[in-house]
């Protein structure tokens, strides 16, 4: 599996994505590292989770990285209250994925 990371211009709104099929994992670099240890640990998660419902996995992958850097999570969910971050979870919930 490789881990990339890149800047924020090219990931936003994302903190992180993950391509099973390529093994290839991608991290905001510009985060702060508390964030980025939190991210990578929720995009390692995506890569074995087998979940069909989008929803299911984000929360599993959340759930999984959340126990391993809780102060990850808590920053990671301040810095997803800017208005680019909110309008990116909404267009999700409205596409259903």
């Amino acid at each position: 599996m490789e881990i990339k990371y890149l800047p924020a211009k090219l990931m936003r709104p994302s903190f992180g994505a993950c391509f099973p099929a390529t093994h290839i994992i991608w991290i905001n670099e510009d985060l702060p590292e508390i964030v980025k240890a939190f991210v990578l640990q929720h995009e390692l998660y995506h890569y074995t989770d087998t979940a069909k419902n989008w929803f299911i996995r984000e929360v599993k992958a959340n759930f999984y990285a959340a126990r391993k850097h809780p102060l990850g999570f808590v920053c990671t969910a301040i810095l997803s209250l800017s208005p680019y971050r909110l309008a990116f979870y909404l267009k999700r919930f409205k596409e259903g994925r």
